[in-house]
């Protein structure tokens, strides 16, 4: 029987099968187990005048296992003139297939023929290739390891890859990322960078870029798919793995540096510096400004697990220039490791005199006496000491005056003029260590000194002698004698004048004393030896009961010797004895006793 329908025999009472084409080739088949990968159709018509039963038997050549399928699988009917199509097509195509395959298909009913016509046989061929798949062709079978790096660094790696068998087809890589679960590609992890493919001849380069710098300290593993467009290729995975160590980092004590002292003063600190990290970490230290000095050996240090001294060597800068610096230590072969700061604070030492004028309390017309309030509103201790005083004016306290910061004294001036024509005012000058007001001016203005009348004493001397005389007559009348008259002889006459001297001379003196202890029992006071404190201002008090300050020192050093009754007394000495009720001392006696609980 030919291969085209003009050679059919003519209608018989019988089945008669003809198939057409007689040969089929496949082509190109891949190995796999998978159907339906690539067919071939023939045509079957029962040409006879009797209904067929038809069967294909397939046998497969060279001693190859069947490899080959026919659809439908199973024997079918054909009526007169009917045809239909069956299709061949590849099945299991197993790796020991390798070359080209043959195999024949008959087809056969039972009902046969009787001219004796041979049964149709159609002849099949294909070649088996290799399925296509992309592979690495440079770089690991089984992942990409980027070892131990450090965290921080940014670590690359370039592989080639490409499809197989090696056919004219180019490498298309369409998409690639993380498969979840359900097959569905996601957008590699933000730590993985990986380049558009790169085509080279047949091959693609790709290039993939590990940052570790937001990645947690430990082992890491990622799976990435890479896919072409077309779905018969499997996906090519690679396996990103790193164990990432520890990332330097700068730790410092102390945290912040604030030095003291006068203008100019060079203060030495020490900073200790140390890595966190792993490994040794280069760094170089530099200051934002002039009065900070770096030792030469900073500029290119090396920091390690121990902490390593740095010497600094502040010099308190002059008033107007930036009290504040800033030592950066700065990383040089780490860039994602920010610079660590240290703020550095220079503070200079200096006391300020404040004299508030407004607040200067006057004693009465008796006392003849000034309070000038004294205040350091400096960081320093303030030194003073009286200079230039006139001597008819007394100042208290004597000698070298100290004021705490933040403290407040006072100075007790007294009027000691005795002529009228005694000026009425003068400069009262303080030396002080103030920077830049090492002598202060204070003027003193006093009222004219009253004239003082000179004292008779005929008067008084007339009126002694007439007492005497009535004294001698009572004796008289009331014994019945008249004692004999003794002369009564005053040993010193007075004169104008020469009293009042004398006690003038004597309240100096007294005035002297008490001043001259209580400058010695505030000096105690300031320096902690309380209860000699103690004794030298009671001393005073046996001097002068009314002295203001005594009572206040006194009792404050009774509040620091827990001497409460004995500290509330003497506030209400200073009260009472204030000259007025807003007097600076008199105002803090009465919140001390209020705090005492006593008003």
């Amino acid at each position: 029987m030919g291969n085209d329908y003009a050679s059919l025999p003519e209608v018989a009472p019988v089945p008669v099968i003809a198939v057409f084409p007689r040969r089929v080739d496949l082509g190109q088949i891949i190995r796999t187990r998978e159907e339906g990968s690539r067919c071939g159709l023939v045509t079957v018509t029962n040409v006879g005048g009797k209904r067929a039963q038809v069967a294909a038997e397939v046998a497969a050549g060279n001693g190859t296992p069947a490899w080959l399928r026919c659809d439908p699988k199973s024997s079918f009917a054909l009526e007169p003139q009917e045809r239909r199509e069956v299709f061949l097509y590849p099945g299991e195509v197993e790796s020991a297939n390798s070359g080209e395959l043959s195999a024949t298909v008959r087809f056969s009913c039972n009902n046969g023929s009787e001219y004796g016509l041979p049964v149709p046989e159609v002849a099949v061929a294909a070649l088996v290739v290799e399925p296509a798949r992309l592979e690495w062709v440079d770089g690991p079978a089984e992942g990409l390891d980027f070892g131990t790096p450090v965290q921080g660094k940014v670590c690359t790696a370039t592989i080639m890859a490409r499809r197989t068998p090696g056919n004219n087809l180019p490498t298309i890589i369409s998409e690639y990322g993380v498969c979840d679960e359900d097959g569905n590609l996601h957008v590699p992890p933000p730590w993985v960078e990986i380049s558009e493919p790169t085509p080279r001849r047949m091959d693609l380069l790709v290039k993939l870029t590990l940052h570790t710098a937001n990645l947690p300290v430990g082992p890491i593993k990622e799976v990435i798919e890479f896919r072409e467009d077309d779905p018969a290729v499997e996906p090519l995975k690679l396996l990103v793995s790193a164990d990432v160590q520890s990332a330097p980092d700068i730790e410092t004590t102390p945290e912040s540096v604030k030095v003291q002292g006068s203008i100019g003063q060079t203060v030495p600190v020490i900073v200790k510096l140390w890595n966190t990290g792993v490994g040794s970490l280069p760094v170089k230290v530099t200051a934002s400004v002039s009065w900070i000095s770096i030792p030469d050996d900073c500029h290119d240090l090396q920091l390690g697990s121990k902490p390593t001294s740095v010497e600094l060597l502040i010099a308190v800068p002059e008033n107007g220039s930036p009290p504040r610096g800033v030592v950066m230590v700065t990383p040089v072969s780490q860039p994602r490791l920010l610079s660590l700061a240290i703020p550095v604070e220079a503070e200079a030492l200096c006391p300020k005199l404040h004299i508030d004028k407004a607040a200067i309390q006057k004693g009465d017309g008796k006392s003849r006496q000034w309070e000038v309030p004294l205040e350091n509103v400096g960081n320093a201790d303030l030194t003073l000491e009286v200079r230039d005083c006139p001597p008819w004016l007394h100042v208290r306290p004597r000698g070298v005056l100290t004021v705490g910061p933040g403290d407040k004294e006072l100075l007790v001036l007294s009027d000691r003029r005795r002529s009228k024509d005694a000026p009425t005012s003068c400069l009262l000058k303080l030396k002080t260590n103030q920077s830049g007001n090492e002598t202060v001016s204070i003027p003193v203005s006093l009222p004219p000194v009253p004239e003082r009348r000179p004292v008779n004493w005929r008067m008084p001397l007339l009126i002694v002698a007439g007492l005497m005389v009535a004294a001698f007559g009572f004796q008289y009348f009331r014994k019945g004698t008249i004692p004999a008259v003794t002369e009564t002889k005053h040993d010193r006459t007075p004169e104008d004048g020469e009293s009042s001297r004398q006690r003038e001379t004597a309240e100096d003196t007294r005035a002297q004393d008490v001043d001259a202890l209580l400058t010695q029992g505030l000096e105690l006071k300031k320096k902690g030896s309380l209860n000699e404190a103690e004794r030298k201002l009671r001393a005073v008090l046996q001097l002068d009961d009314k002295s203001v300050p005594a009572h206040y020192a006194l009792a404050w050093t009774y509040v620091a010797l827990k001497q409460k009754q004995m500290a509330i007394e003497h506030f209400r000495r200073v009260v009472e004895l204030s000259p007025t009720p807003d007097e600076t001392k008199a105002v803090e006696a009465k919140e001390a006793l209020t705090r005492l609980g006593s008003q």
